[in-house]
């Protein structure tokens, strides 16, 4: 609508054809008059003619026909871009059968329950149990390291470097091995699209304190 130079990106393209859609880029292209480039990113498909584009933004076409203002001119006109590129008025995908399958177990009001309670459980007793020999060594060398200090510099010196400075920063230190391995299995459970359907369960019980679930996520961290 700014009249500038634009380029669309449609991304999740190989996402698209699992689900049965299909959709003509070139058709898209010449629908909208910009370049269209369909691109996967964990897989690095498309990125190199993106990089190029990129690279001189001013050859890029301006849109022909810009989208109207109203709110059914604009479904008209979406619909009529869709016909162009698809041969359909709209994108009808199908849902991913593993997902469904997944999803039948993880939102249960019941088994998901259960499941959400095994995964915390699992979550927090793992970092614990992995992060104790790392915690004991982190407090092993800051209290070696305390001694020798308090023992080679005599007086008040001594003992505020060796309780006040290393005690200290030592006693930051040993909680760094729990929060490493939290942040990497939150991180995997991410990936995997479990915190999405952990936020689903937790909406309803983080709804009554004026929250959503997602800010579950945060809680966990704490």
């Amino acid at each position: 609508q700014l009249g500038l130079p634009t380029c669309l990106v449609l991304t999740m393209v190989d996402e698209l054809s699992a689900r049965g859609g299909h959709l003509d880029l070139d058709l898209l292209a010449a629908a909208l008059g910009v370049p269209v480039i369909g691109v996967v990113g964990h897989r690095g498909i498309g990125l190199d003619r993106l990089r190029t584009l990129l690279a001189d933004p001013a050859s890029w076409e301006r849109p022909v026909l810009l989208p109207p203002e109203g709110v059914l001119e604009r479904s008209g006109w979406i619909a009529s871009v869709l016909e162009r590129a698809t041969g359909v008025d709209h994108l009808d995908l199908r849902a991913d059968s593993r997902t469904r399958r997944i999803d039948a177990v993880l939102l249960h009001p019941i088994g998901g329950s259960i499941a959400f309670v095994v995964v915390m459980l699992a979550l927090f007793q793992s970092i614990f149990t992995l992060a104790t020999p790392a915690v004991d060594a982190i407090d092993g060398v800051v209290g070696a390291l305390a001694d020798r200090v308090r023992d080679g510099v005599p007086g008040l010196m001594g003992e505020l470097l060796a309780d006040g400075v290393i005690s200290g920063v030592g006693g930051v230190l040993v909680f760094l091995p729990q929060i490493v391995l939290l942040l990497t299995f939150l991180a995997l459970l991410e990936k995997v699209g479990y915190l999405a359907r952990a936020a689903f369960l937790a909406d309803r019980v983080m709804g009554r304190f004026g929250l959503e679930g997602r800010s579950f996520v945060a809680l966990l961290s704490s």
